[in-house]
């Protein structure tokens, strides 16, 4: 019989997600992207999350996060990004909707946790590169 309020499970092998995306140039496609606006920031930003879709399977599930400032002088990472992402975008502007399904390869770098010094994340940052 079990002993009550013991679980039997077995975590073993289980991908606890503290592995990052493995770093380098990596084809992905945009899976989300909202516009955000923290409340004490002068300016919104676009919070894309990318999967990555030539690593192993548990890096697919897990994604990729890409912050895009509307500040002005950031406005080039965001415009690089669309660019290279083949989001339509003009002089009358964009909709975010069109972030979604896009596929580009993109540089992930590795950097400490800033929540944890011990552990390693993945950063999403350019250069951006046109998927065929």
């Amino acid at each position: 019989m079990d002993e009550p309020g013991f679980i039997k499970l077995n975590l073993d092998d289980v991908d606890d997600g503290t592995d990052p995306v493995p770093a380098g140039i990596h084809l992905c496609r945009v899976k989300n992207a909202v516009q955000k606006h923290k409340q004490d920031s002068e300016y919104p930003y676009i919070q894309v999350t990318l999967t990555p879709l030539d690593t192993e399977e548990k890096f697919q599930r897990r994604g990729l996060l890409l912050t895009l400032s509307f500040h002005p002088q950031a406005l080039w990472n965001m415009k690089q990004f669309m660019t290279k992402a083949r989001v339509p975008h003009g002089a009358d502007g964009f909709h975010v909707g069109d972030f979604i399904g896009r596929e580009l390869y993109v540089t992930v770098k590795h950097k400490p946790d800033p929540n944890d010094p011990a552990a390693i994340r993945a950063e999403v940052s350019p250069p951006y590169t046109v998927a065929s």
